[in-house]
C-alpha cells in the first residue's frame, strides 16, 4: 500500500507586521495557496499554515510551497532554512 505525500503551503507574516491587522477595511487573504490546495491531486494530504492565524510549527513533509509579501521576505527565508 502506497502512503500519501505531504504538501505543505506556508504563507509567514512579519513578526512585526501582521497583515490581517493593519487595516480591517482591507483584508485579503493568501488565496494563492488555497489555489494551490485546490488543484492538488486528491492522493496527496494538503496542509496550509497561514501565521496571521497560528505560528509555523515544523513537521515533516515530502514537498513545501511559501508565498509572501516582500515584508516578510526575512521570515519566508527562516522558514525555508529550518
Amino acid at each position: 500500500m502506497k502512503t500519501r505525500k505531504k504538501l505543505l503551503l506556508i504563507y509567514p507574516v512579519n513578526p512585526r507586521i501582521h497583515s490581517y491587522s493593519l487595516n480591517k477595511r482591507f483584508c485579503m487573504p493568501p488565496l494563492g495557496l488555497g489555489i494551490i490546495a485546490a488543484l492538488t491531486p486528491p492522493t496527496w494530504d494538503v496542509i496550509l499554515q497561514d501565521e496571521n492565524l497560528k505560528p509555523f510549527e515544523y513537521q515533516e513533509a515530502d514537498l513545501v510551497g511559501i508565498t509572501a509579501c516582500t515584508s516578510a521576505a526575512t521570515r519566508a527565508y527562516e522558514i525555508a532554512g529550518i
